[in-house]
């Protein structure tokens, strides 16, 4: 199990390396629902994942069975029992109310 920093300024792109594989997550925030989306690159840019939507307590990446993905299991996890509703800016990353947490795929079983 991994914490996965989040964007504190709402838009950006950041390396993660899961599994032994490098990522690009960018990070899109939107002002009119308040909530955090995500894209997820190959290091060259090439398109996995676009557009999943950052809600507590979903798996956003498992309707999303792209072989070259990273194969584990996103999950958006509340941290702090007293939490504001929904994870949005300035309450969402490591050490904040709501955190994405990455389980390997060791860690996991998929259908």
């Amino acid at each position: 199990m991994l914490q996965i920093p989040v964007s504190q300024n709402g838009n950006s792109d950041t390396n993660i390396t899961l599994e032994g594989v490098t990522y690009i997550f960018q990070y899109r925030f939107n002002s009119r629902n308040k909530r955090f989306f995500l894209n997820i690159l190959e290091e060259d840019g090439t398109e996995l994942v676009m557009g999943m939507r950052l809600l507590e307590f979903s798996t956003p990446n498992f309707n999303y069975p792209n072989v070259d993905a990273p194969q584990g299991l996103l999950f958006v996890s509340q941290l702090q029992q007293d939490a504001e509703d929904f994870a949005t800016l300035g309450n969402f990353g490591i050490s904040k109310d709501y955190s994405l947490i990455y389980f390997t795929s060791d860690e996991v079983e998929r259908p």
